[in-house]
């Protein structure tokens, strides 16, 4: 299968490619695991942002974060959506989109509005892990207004594969267990491990194993209902 790859605010596309330590937010050894088969492409955010937390101490003090948002700045945010949809169709198709934290909230507004607008969904299966934010109301973008989407209130869900992975001690633990909401339960499979704010590697050996086992599921989905 081929992944778009997205990375959270603060971090970048490297911090998805390289096994920064045994514990961190990048999902390389996770990669490693789930095995050959599949191939990834990464797409970097334009906006400088100060690196986050859960990396300044694996990565040289000099690299650069970014992000997907600019949150001073709504048009800019509106355009970012636009531009991953610009990617997809330059680039794609894509079997699958693969995002951490900030990434997730990109992909899922883009999801959202495609199924507003009754258009196919241009991913047919997800892995996310440690949401921090709901995705964004596209109208409410498009009227210069920052709102995420109340999951609560919506009446379509996600129903392509999903996998949703997040640690107990993140920070937006809350935030992951509402963001559930976003998906049908029967598309859903989730995984908490003991972490944080990261992608479970090696230090959280059996969360690194249940993870691979559950994307292998929300994988194995997707193939068959592309073969159906």
């Amino acid at each position: 299968m081929r992944f778009l790859c997205l990375h959270g605010v603060g971090t970048n596309s490297k911090c998805l490619v390289i096994p920064l330590c045994a514990k961190s937010c990048s999902p390389a050894p996770l990669r490693y695991e789930v095995g050959d088969g599949h191939t990834y492409d990464f797409v970097e955010g334009i906006f400088p942002y100060e690196l986050a937390p859960e990396i300044r101490d694996i990565v040289p003090a000099d690299d650069q974060g970014f992000s997907y948002f600019d949150p001073d700045s709504v048009p800019a945010s509106l355009q970012a959506v636009k531009d991953l949809e610009h990617f997809i169709e330059r680039e794609g198709p894509y079997d699958g989109v693969l995002a951490f934290s900030q990434g997730m909230m990109l992909a899922c507004t883009l999801l959202m509005r495609k199924m507003q607008e009754n258009k196919a969904l241009p991913f047919k299966c997800a892995i996310f892990f440690s949401p921090r934010m709901a995705p964004l109301v596209h109208e409410d973008l498009c009227r210069g207004i920052f709102t995420e989407i109340d999951p609560q209130d919506l009446r379509e869900k996600i129903d392509i594969p999903t996998t949703l992975v997040w640690g107990s001690a993140d920070p937006f633990a809350t935030k992951a267990v509402e963001l559930q909401q976003l998906f049908l339960p029967g598309c859903l499979s989730t995984v908490v491990h003991e972490g944080g704010h990261e992608v479970p590697g090696y230090a959280f050996k059996s969360a690194l194993a249940q993870t691979v086992k559950v994307i292998r599921r929300t994988t194995d989905q997707a193939g068959r209902a592309r073969s159906a």
